[in-house]
């Protein structure tokens, strides 16, 4: 489609035309085919086509009385489009009233009309002709060289203008019908026009020449094909006053192709004034009609017009298929039952909006709201409109605009509310300070949080910046962050992270961990948006300072007890090797002692010396195996101690065990029993001297603590 252009033409600056209404190479052609006749014909004899005038009267009257009518569509139109047109057609319209009732004149004042009031003759008839041909050029000619873009009011204008042309018609026909005497002769029976006639039509070719070329320049520059017609009417208007230097008789062939000439200019400045002014606004009209419904199908909106006066609307198809009605289902539609269809909650709203715009209030009428949906459900909308008519007491009349379906819009936002109502939960939840970082200007955003932290409010840190972070940190921890953040910036870490130290109002440091991430980059990959998070992290810092003495001060204990089991390790050893000396020495004697006893035994005793060498021989035999474990503790302690498993008797076992533990438990006058069945001899296996230790401590310390009773071994 052909881009519109701005025209330079007849109608409002800014009017719109898609086409020119004349092509400047055909428009050129003919201008040059009338111009060639012209001089064809500037060689014929002055030939007399009709016998007498009355023969020439019906075609001259035909003529006349063509060119007048079209004189007086012209300034009908002009005086009809008056709203919309540039000064200069209202111009031409004034000129062309004043050209058609001139013209008028002369044709009522030709030989053989009817007297109009004095005689009519041919000079009465020039006269006429010479007023109109004047008019004509000097209107065609300020039409040419006006201004381009006047500020003058057309509507005032148009009126003085029809007051003027009135006026000069009234004065050429005042001066030609009472004045004739006075007039000076144009034409002479004899020997034809005179050179007034003649010079006076010249200076109107001058005139229609230059409006010629002037209109076909300002034609070329804007692109008007309107202005063409005019510049072809101008010419032709030219060619037709030379034929009228030229005739002898005023019947005779060039006067004939002076009237056509003239009325086919005529012509062309109806076709200029009715294409600018009537055809091309209506093609224009019908193609944005034609554009507006394609655009109105394309982007699915409704369309309504309400009237004031009797509150009907009318609307499209879309309007009603929003809310899932066929539009034969809604009419009659009113504004009343418009409002009925929106939300109890969005009516009175809606009602406020429409008429704060009606009432000049607001620029516009617009409005969100709930309609209902023949399914039962709510559909958001979009309604805007305004006020296309307003009466001349300027209360609204007309009120025109669309629906637009938000329904997903409406969704979209909720979706997005609860996001962010979300978001801030868990960002309050979870106590941290969110910054958004505009990396080219260098312009943050921070959240309440984060200036909370610091003991600030967001008014007192005001005007935000990097430099406002930079200022907070800790000056040891700048260059850290700066290379934590360059080498995200780089690719090289998915993320930036650091822990910086930021100085509270109250002067002291607290410990934030600073988390962010690039949200968004150029197309040549440099970082333009960056936002993250702010997590106070004292409490923390504190806790691992403390669990960090904490760990140095085990490690200083593990250090001393370390030390405290190697002294008791190397006193244990030395004990051991006390004990196995001692053990070793006693262990001397007492098996001399046990072997006099055995070889007393030889001898003859009697009873009661048996007895006590045999309690002798039980005791240094118990000692010797004391001796015998105080070795075994050492064995213990080094890992070595291994039970001798043989078989014994119990019954003998513990009968020992009487015979030592007796004497203890008589001595606290306890009674002292053992009660326990006796298997048979070499029944059991087993170490015998553990088992007997084991039985003499476990009997010693029962004796020891038993202060009355008994001690019964079972």
């Amino acid at each position: 489609m052909n881009s519109p252009q701005l025209t330079d033409g007849l109608f409002a600056a800014g009017q719109r035309v898609d086409a020119p209404a004349a092509r400047p190479r055909p428009a050129l052609a003919f201008m040059a085919v009338l111009t060639l006749l012209l001089l064809a014909a500037g060689d014929l004899p002055g030939t007399r086509l009709f016998t007498s005038l009355e023969g020439y009267l019906p075609v001259h009257t035909t003529l006349e009385f063509a060119s007048i009518a079209v004189a007086a569509m012209v300034f009908a139109l002009t005086w009809n489009l008056r709203d919309s047109a540039t000064p200069r057609l209202v111009l031409l319209g004034s000129g062309f009233l004043c050209v058609a009732l001139i013209d008028f004149g002369h044709a009522l004042s030709y030989a053989g009309m009817p007297a109009l009031i004095t005689p009519n003759h041919p000079e009465k008839a020039i006269a006429f002709w010479l007023a109109a041909r004047l008019v004509a050029a000097v209107t065609i000619a300020l039409v040419a060289f006006l201004p381009t873009r006047p500020t003058w009011p057309t509507r005032r204008l148009a009126v003085i203008g029809t007051t003027l042309a009135l006026a000069i018609s009234a004065l050429v026909f005042w001066g030609i019908i009472v004045h004739e005497a006075s007039l000076p002769r144009t034409f002479d029976p004899a020997t034809g026009l005179t050179p007034l006639k003649v010079n006076l039509e010249y200076v109107c070719v001058v005139l229609f020449a230059l409006a010629a070329i002037r209109l076909w320049s300002r034609s070329r520059q804007g692109g008007d094909g309107n202005l063409v017609w005019l510049a072809m009417a101008a010419w032709t208007q030219g060619l037709a006053e030379l034929f009228f230097t030229l005739y002898a008789d005023v019947a005779d062939i060039h006067n004939l192709l002076g009237h056509v000439y003239k009325a086919l200019a005529y012509w062309m400045i109806y076709r200029a004034v009715f294409i600018s002014g009537v055809r091309d606004p209506g093609d224009t009209a019908s193609a944005l009609a034609t554009r507006l419904h394609s655009i109105i199908d394309a982007t699915r909106v409704g369309t309504w017009e309400w009237r004031a006066d009797d509150g009907s609307m009318q609307i499209n198809a879309r309007w009603a298929q929003m809310f899932g009605y066929p539009v034969g289902a809604l009419l009659p539609m009113t504004g009343a039952r418009w409002l009925d269809m929106v939300h109890p909650d969005d009516r009175e709203a809606t009602r406020r909006t429409v008429r704060a715009h009606m009432d000049g209030v607001s620029a516009a009428f617009r409005a969100e709201c709930r309609v209902r949906h023949e399914a039962g459900h709510w559909v958001w909308i979009l309604a805007v409109g305004s006020v296309t008519t307003r009466a001349e007491d300027g209360s609204a009349r007309v009120m025109s605009g669309v629906n637009v379906d938000i329904s997903e819009i409406k969704a979209h936002e909720q979706r997005i509310a609860e996001q962010q109502r979300r978001l801030n939960d868990i960002l309050t939840g979870t106590n941290v300070g969110t910054w958004e970082w505009n990396i080219p200007t260098g312009a943050v955003e921070f959240n309440e949080r984060w200036a909370q932290m610091l003991g600030y409010t967001l008014d007192e840190l005001a005007p935000l910046s990097i430099a406002t972070w930079q200022r907070l940190a800790h000056p040891d921890d700048l260059a850290r962050s700066q290379q934590a953040i360059e080498h995200h910036f780089a690719g090289r870490a998915p993320y930036y992270e650091c822990e910086v130290r930021l100085r509270h109002k109250l002067g002291h440091w607290i410990w934030v961990l600073d988390r962010g991430k690039v949200a968004s980059r150029t197309t040549q990959g440099e970082p333009l948006l960056m936002s993250g998070t702010h997590q106070d992290i004292s409490a923390r810092k504190a806790m691992e300072a403390e669990l960090q003495e904490h760990r140095m001060h085990l490690e200083a204990l593990v250090e001393r007890r370390t030390a405290d089991l190697a002294d008791a390790r190397e006193a244990s050893q030395a004990k051991s090797r006390f004990l196995a000396n001692m053990s070793h020495e006693i262990r001397t004697p007492l098996n001399t002692i046990i072997g006099l006893c055995y070889t007393l035994g030889l001898s003859r005793l009697d009873t009661d010396q048996r007895q006590q060498l045999d309690t002798v021989q039980s005791a240094s035999r118990h000692l010797l195996a004391l001796l015998n474990d105080i070795l075994d503790v050492s064995k213990i302690e080094a890992g070595q101690l291994a039970l001798d498993p043989r078989r014994f008797d119990l019954d003998a076992l513990l009968g020992e065990v009487r015979k030592l533990m007796a004497p203890a438990a008589s001595t606290k006058g306890l009674r002292f029993e053992i009660d326990a069945p006796a298997p048979p001899v070499g029944a059991l296996i087993g170490d015998d001297d553990r088992l007997s230790q084991m039985l003499l401590n476990l009997v010693n310390n029962a004796i020891k603590f038993t202060e009355h009773g008994q001690v019964r071994v079972r």
